[in-house]
């Protein structure tokens, strides 16, 4: 479950790079709201780390970690496709992380059938364990790289979305773009997750 109450101390102790009187005169820390909402609605507190803070401090699962980059992807994917429009590796990307679940049933069921298609000539106990095993592996695979990726997925996804508003912003109006860019990314901090 999403954390999304802190005490003073806990804020304090996870203060990243600010310092400590920095972060006391924060308008949610004079207020005494320390929760979620209270930070990600700061107007003290930079973008990046409004994100910082909730990927790395709200007890975030790989998969909400994930669906945050997910969405993050999706909200720069248009500025992408703009300059890029017969690339499509990134929307391919974006469809198979919804999908990752079939894709990781997929690979463990394909890596366990090509396990005991090649133990065919051995006993059926043995091939039946070598599938097992396979799929077993494969799965413990799979779930790895889901973690890792999901690990930095949404911090990574966030960079990339700094990245590409501030190529938007030299073509528009500077404040126009950032202000755009922190709207949505504020919409996909207070957005419910799964």
């Amino acid at each position: 479950m999403m954390k999304t109450k802190y005490t003073k101390a806990y804020i304090l102790s996870n203060r990243g790079c600010h310092l400590r009187e920095e972060i006391l005169s924060m308008d949610f820390m004079i207020n005494k709201n320390y929760t979620y909402h209270g930070i990600i609605s700061s107007n003290d507190l930079p973008m990046k780390d409004k994100f910082w803070w909730f990927i790395q401090k709200t007890n975030l699962t790989k998969d909400q970690k994930l669906e945050i980059a997910i969405r993050c992807a999706e909200t720069v994917l248009p500025i992408f496709e703009d300059k890029y429009p017969k690339d499509r590796r990134p929307r391919k990307a974006i469809e198979t992380a919804k999908h990752r679940d079939a894709a990781a049933a997929y690979a463990s069921s394909s890596y366990a059938a090509y396990a005991a298609s090649s133990s065919y000539a051995a006993s059926s106990s043995y091939a039946a364990a070598s599938a097992a095993a396979a799929a077993s592996s494969a799965a413990a695979a799979a779930s790895s790289a889901a973690y890792a990726a999901s690990s930095y997925a949404a911090y990574a996804a966030y960079a990339a979305a700094a990245s590409a508003y501030a190529a938007a912003s030299s073509a528009s109006s500077a404040a126009d773009a950032d202000a755009k860019y922190k709207e949505r990314l504020i919409k996909i901090l207070k957005s419910p997750i799964k």
